[in-house]
């Protein structure tokens, strides 16, 4: 919502209520998504939508809404200054920090945190299993995406021919606009091999094997690093192409496909219902500073003591200080 007359006050309930809602680990993957979509040198077409205060005609002020999230604090301190400051002013926070989280958190669309079993109960598969992978392809966090719009086609669609869950992969800074508008087969083009259309798959590690992790929000508390999966719900519509295995529950049949692929044509014969997220920790960069500090020191010495090798060695050879040195020896 662009409410330029909201006060501080009523931003301050707005946020509290989506904080609640949200809960902090989800208003923090909302603010990661947004945030690696406008560092991304692909920001023009990923961050949609964008703030419209922060636009002018076709201009958007990309600085000064990176500036805004790299100076918002964390979210858990945010709900805590909010909590703690009174109705009229919220201190610390400027109202260009509430304006921009107040307007991150007011969407159609709503995260909601999802437990570890359940998220294998909903989507079929063992979390026991693949957390004993190597690449440890079991969700570090899951959210459910709740969707205000029961009616669309897709809904309507699912009523006729029936679902199945699927799978899709992507890079982290993709996630701010799959989840806003979707996925999109228009932006599948590039790299489609087996033809045109969204791809998928029945079997998640096939999935996690596209995940590309970026670097996200400063202050966030998920991880230093952020990928993430799309749980989909997939029409069991004849236009759909699955390669064979298993039961095809009425989707059409491609064997050019590799087996667990499914290939999506319409955007609307899909619903990203569930996002997978995989954390990678923070590299804090002062861990073990007194070692580090000792293999500095260390080197050091070794280099002083290579140099004054060297010296002395110069100076053995140096007919100058040979001929001073016969010198000294005779007067003495």
């Amino acid at each position: 919502m662009d409410d330029a007359t909201a006060t501080p006050a009523v931003l301050k309930q707005r946020i509290l209520r989506r904080i609640d809602e949200c809960g902090l680990e989800g208003v923090d993957f909302l603010i990661c998504m947004f945030f690696s979509a406008l560092t991304s040198y692909r920001r023009s077409t990923l961050c949609d939508p964008f703030p419209p205060f922060h636009t002018r005609g076709d201009t958007k002020d990309w600085n000064t809404v990176d500036n805004l999230l790299r100076t918002l604090p964390d979210v858990k301190k945010l709900a805590q200054l909010l909590n703690n400051e009174g109705n009229e002013d919220v201190g610390s926070i400027s109202l260009e920090h509430l304006r921009i989280v107040d307007w991150l958190l007011d969407k159609n669309i709503r995260l909601k945190i999802v437990k570890s079993e359940e998220i294998s109960h909903r989507l079929g598969f063992n979390s026991s299993a693949s957390q004993s992978s190597t690449h440890h392809h079991y969700p570090s966090l899951a959210f459910e995406i709740l969707h205000e719009t029961a009616d669309s086609p897709f809904h309507q669609l699912r009523d006729v021919h029936g679902f199945q869950n699927a799978f899709h992969g992507s890079q982290f800074e993709n996630f701010w606009s799959i989840l806003n508008k979707g996925l999109q087969v228009r932006f599948s083009k590039e790299t489609s091999i087996f033809g045109d259309g969204i791809y998928l798959s029945d079997d998640p590690l096939v999935a996690h094997n596209f995940v590309q992790s970026n670097k996200v929000w400063e202050n966030s508390a998920l991880g230093g690093r952020l990928g993430c999966v799309c749980g989909c719900e997939v029409l069991s519509h004849p236009d759909v192409r699955k390669g064979r295995r298993g039961n095809t529950n009425g989707i059409m049949v491609d064997h050019q496909l590799p087996e667990s692929y499914i290939v999506v044509q319409r955007n609307h014969h899909l619903l990203v219902k569930y996002l997978l997220v995989y954390s990678e920790p923070k590299v804090i960069k002062y861990a073990n500073s007194s070692s580090t500090m000792r293999r500095l020191m260390s080197s050091s010495m070794v280099v002083f003591l290579y140099i004054l090798l060297l010296i002395l060695i110069a100076c053995v050879k140096s007919p100058t200080i040979k001929k001073w040195w016969k010198t000294s020896s005779l007067l003495r």
